[in-house]
């Protein structure tokens, strides 16, 4: 009869209505979730940034650029601050990188900066050495690790710092 198809529609409306609300309340507790991961994600880099910027501060590390752009650039060369904090003078060396020979810095109507070789007229979006600054930390790590097998590594630190610090004051 007529009644009982127009009551089979209200009550389909109604379960397909429910249904909705089902998956819209799913979805917004997926959404909560999923920022409450993002913010315990920036808490702990935070507090791990924090405990790095402590470990600076107390052996007195200076950088030629300041201490925050040192810390993400090094986020960025993909240096593990919290295990390598003595390496974060790579990522203060790739900071103040100079162009290599034969490349120009310029700058795109977007504001972003772009490099283009004057030979072959490559163009690079990023510094034309940051590969070589990766490759360097990769190497000064496994090299860490190497001689932490062989439980050399603190005083090996050390004499590349002596060593550092002699080039640095070397007229």
């Amino acid at each position: 009869s007529l009644a009982e198809k127009l009551r089979a529609e209200e009550e389909a409306k109604a379960a397909a209505a429910a249904e909705e609300e089902r998956k819209r309340k799913e979805a917004e507790v997926a959404k909560a979730a999923a920022a409450a991961e993002e913010a315990r994600k920036r808490a702990a880099e935070e507090a791990k940034r924090k405990e790095v910027e402590a470990k600076v501060a107390a052996h007195a590390v200076t950088f030629t650029s300041p201490l925050d752009e040192v810390l993400e650039f090094a986020k960025y060369l993909g240096i593990d601050i919290e295990k390598h904090a003595d390496l974060l003078w790579i990522a203060d060396e790739a900071l103040s990188a100079e162009e290599p020979e034969g490349w120009e810095r310029g700058e795109a109507p977007n504001g972003e900066t772009y490099y283009t070789h004057t030979v072959t007229q490559m163009v690079l979006w990023q510094h034309p050495l940051d590969y070589y600054f990766q490759e360097l930390y990769f190497a000064e790590a496994k090299g860490e690790q190497m001689m932490e097998m062989a439980g050399t590594s603190a005083i090996m630190r050390q004499i590349k710092r002596s060593q550092r610090r002699r080039n640095a004051e070397a007229p």
